[in-house]
């Protein structure tokens, strides 16, 4: 067992109770002498031993004065600096929403007991993991101020400060920034396809010459010749710009649903106004361009007629 000891709250504890692989975990028997065990739970189909049944008490070894000291995370002597209580097993669970990130890959059981019960020992109010939900009005530093109250609150020799809000935030700008380089470099290749098919375009109507003179013979008006040629290309450009949106949305969208909880901000920009207005503009581009260009080699060719 890990020398560790994990305290949680009402709202932790209600939690884990789906969680429960053995035994009844309850507000009531947890404020009492009693602890959860944190059975890790493995990637393979095989159960992880436990030694350790469901009523039994257990001695623990647990720093009396709240510390980060290393050698508290090593203790496993009986010292005049630990108190050592029986503690009953109450129940155990395979995952609970709260893991150890102390030491990475580690397997050890970890007793979990009432913070109220943790904090009268050790004498100290300790928070390891704090889980806040804000008001939607609040802002970053609002809520920052409030994290930094909790940790000056806490109280507990060389305990440090990280705030997940900072590293998430990071990890979505970092994501963001390399979608909408993704973005603008799709916005490249669109305009690139469009200045080739311009080009494919001029190659088209002077390979079709002999089939639209017999349009155009048979009664077809030049308007309309100009007509089904400008839509025939500009489908093209219609498809590629929905395209184009649905793509960058979708990732844009995985992210926002990842990340928007975490940061606290249901008014994260999805970008969707961003690329519409994109589409737009390549349709627009992309129609004047066709148009220009359709006009100008059917002119060319008729000229040459005449």
């Amino acid at each position: 067992m890990k020398s560790e000891i994990l305290g949680v709250d009402n709202t932790y504890i209600n939690e884990m109770q789906r969680y429960t692989i053995q035994g009844e975990i309850t507000q009531n028997n947890m404020k009492k002498n009693s602890i959860i065990l944190y059975i890790p739970k493995l990637e393979t189909d095989k159960k992880f031993k436990v030694n350790y049944k469901v009523g039994e008490y257990v001695d623990l070894y647990i720093p009396q004065e709240g510390s980060s000291d290393e050698s508290y995370f090593g203790a496993n002597k009986i010292d005049k600096c630990f108190y050592i209580g029986k503690f009953k097993i109450v129940a155990m669970v395979e995952k609970p929403p709260i893991v150890s990130e102390y030491y990475a890959g580690d397997l050890s059981i970890i007793p979990v007991m009432h913070i109220d019960n943790l904090n009268r020992i050790t004498k100290t109010n300790i928070y390891r993991d704090v889980k806040v939900k804000f008001k939607s009005n609040l802002t970053d530093g609002q809520k920052r101020v409030y994290f930094e109250e909790i940790y000056k609150k806490s109280n507990r020799p060389g305990m440090s400060f990280i705030s997940y809000l900072d590293e998430r935030k990071s990890d979505f700008e970092n994501i963001d920034n390399g979608i909408k380089l993704k973005n603008m470099i799709a916005i490249f290749v669109i305009f690139l396809t469009l200045s080739i098919s311009s080009i494919n375009l001029f190659i088209n109507i002077k390979k079709r010459e002999n089939e639209l003179r017999l349009l155009h013979f048979i009664g077809l008006s030049l308007k309309k010749i100009r007509g089904f040629m400008f839509i025939e290309n500009f489908l093209n450009y219609i498809c590629s710009s929905i395209l184009f949106m649905i793509l960058s949305l979708n990732d844009r969208s995985m992210i926002v649903k990842e990340y928007a909880d975490t940061l606290l901000d249901k008014n994260i920009d999805s970008g969707f106004k961003m690329l519409l207005i994109i589409a737009i503009l390549v349709i627009i581009v992309g129609a004047i361009n066709i148009r220009v260009f359709t006009y100008i080699s059917l002119k060319r060719m008729w000229n040459k007629d005449l």
